[in-house]
């Protein structure tokens, strides 16, 4: 039997202030599950919770059920809500959702050329980048969020964004914690980014597409140390094939 780990006052957890519904009561879980103050396996005792928020116990409920619902917690019959556990297939199959919808989302940016859209793309890469240097390691890894979900919206497919907003969440928080170098080594990451940005602005769809496909699946199962399933193997044809288009440019 897995052993509950006791939850410490912490600021994460602090009481909530007053104009805070359920939605607020959820982003602070989801905010302490992120932070590792509650982690996988942990028990939400209700009373104990809802008496550190300062929130009734129906708030805290519905809180649960949404932070549930995103696949955070699981609730179980009798037993109350525990912060979910990802085996390695789960993660693997997210990995595999999610390069399919972000490459896809490059084909579209890719195709559609919208200089506002390249500009605000560019614009967060480069606020990464800085945040990074600065050693910001928290702000940096929002900001690697927001870039990708920059190009996501910038493919102007409500689908294609909801979708990936309902894996992002849960593949971010246990990836996190497989890769303890995403923390203290951004720049592969970074550089990343660049070749995204550089991509994007080629004008090409299929360059697009393939270049996020692989480096998602690659950098994803990397991280996972497993080899990704068959059909889906990391080629490096890609990356020559850009370098010899940008040689020749």
């Amino acid at each position: 039997m897995d052993q509950e780990h006791e939850i410490g006052p912490h600021a994460g957890l602090g009481r909530l202030k007053r104009q805070s519904l359920s939605s607020a009561v959820a982003d602070a879980l989801a905010k302490a599950i992120r932070e590792g103050e509650l982690r996988p396996g942990d028990r939400i005792l209700e009373v104990n919770m809802s008496e550190r928020l300062g929130v009734s116990r129906a708030t805290l409920r519905e809180a649960v059920k949404t932070l549930a619902a995103d696949g955070l917690l699981e609730i179980r019959d009798d037993r109350g809500a525990y912060v979910r556990k990802l085996d390695s297939d789960e993660i693997a199959a997210m990995i595999v959702m999610r390069a399919t919808i972000e490459s896809m989302a490059a084909r579209l940016v890719a195709g559609r050329r919208s200089p506002s859209a390249l500009a605000q793309i560019a614009k967060v890469a480069k606020r990464m980048e800085q945040e990074a240097k600065n050693g910001k390691s928290a702000r940096w890894r929002q900001l690697d969020t927001v870039f990708h979900e920059t190009i996501v919206k910038a493919a102007d497919n409500p689908m294609l964004l909801k979708a990936w907003s309902n894996i992002n969440v849960l593949l971010r928080l246990f990836m996190q914690r497989m890769n303890p170098a995403y923390d203290t080594s951004p720049e592969q990451v970074l550089k990343n980014h660049e070749s995204f940005v550089e991509v994007l602005r080629s004008g090409s769809p299929d360059d697009a597409e393939a270049l996020v496909r692989h480096i998602i699946i690659e950098s994803g199962f990397r991280a996972l140390q497993c080899a990704p399933p068959p059909g889906l193997s990391p080629s490096q044809n890609i990356i020559a094939h850009l370098q010899q288009k940008k040689a020749g440019s």
